[in-house]
């Protein structure tokens, strides 16, 4: 199925009288999704239909804005991967998250996770990992996260992370959850929620998962939210 959210418009042209309908879902499940259209759409089981997906423009519109209103430009020396392989921090990754990453992987960790641990954390900082799929992008950017958090132990007396993870689909975000979890089985609810939306079924997740950190915005409190570092 299409990556869609509650709310999206569906259109339903019929493929015999050429009349269009126009539905919205109202609940997304992992391989089928509800659609509730007006009782004039009900014309017989035996009548098809070509069905289109409206593309919601919300997400767009918040990228755009965001690039407006970045304090920096993003500029080629930005995503110059020759630059990022040159640098060689003198911060040190946890030894058991280096071993699992190859050198790339490792010098991106180096400069994301060292920069929390720099002199001016308040320092405006931007990094960019770009590849094709496949190429270890979340299990990189996962140990980014693992590490700040087991620095974080490390150094109690520095500030706590604050980190807010946002994904385009809802699969995407379950990975991350899970991958988390794996490296650092000290999570819990306390330090990790994953927010989902309401009429979201997460059956691609271990369910254990699911009751250890999964939350709808109803079911949790904004100081609750407030408390949790991801």
């Amino acid at each position: 199925r299409p990556s869609v959210l509650v709310g999206d418009a569906v259109i339903a042209r019929d493929n015999r009288t050429e009349a269009v309908h126009r539905g919205y879902i109202h609940r997304v499940c992992q391989t089928e999704v509800h659609v509730a259209f007006h009782r004039a759409f009900n014309t017989g089981s035996t009548t098809t239909h070509l069905v289109t997906f409206s593309a919601p423009m919300t997400a767009h519109i918040r990228q755009f804005y965001a690039l407006e209103h970045a304090p920096i430009t993003l500029s080629p020396d930005v995503i110059n991967k020759r630059a990022i392989a040159a640098y060689s921090p003198a911060y040190e990754i946890n030894d058991n998250i280096a071993q699992d990453l190859n050198d790339e992987q490792r010098v991106a960790v180096q400069r994301i996770a060292g920069s929390t641990a720099s002199a001016n954390p308040n320092a405006f900082r931007l990094f960019v990992l770009h590849g094709p799929p496949g190429t270890g992008k979340t299990t990189t950017l996962v140990a980014a996260i693992v590490n700040i958090l087991l620095d974080a132990e490390r150094y109690p007396s520095a500030a706590r992370p604050r980190i807010l993870v946002c994904t385009p689909t809802n699969h995407a975000a379950n990975l991350i959850v899970e991958k988390i979890a794996s490296r650092y089985p000290k999570a819990s609810r306390a330090r990790l929620i994953r927010l989902v939306a309401d009429g979201v079924e997460s059956t691609d997740v271990d369910k254990k998962l699911v009751k250890r950190f999964f939350a709808t915005r109803h079911s949790v409190g904004i100081d609750e939210l407030l408390g949790v570092d991801i």
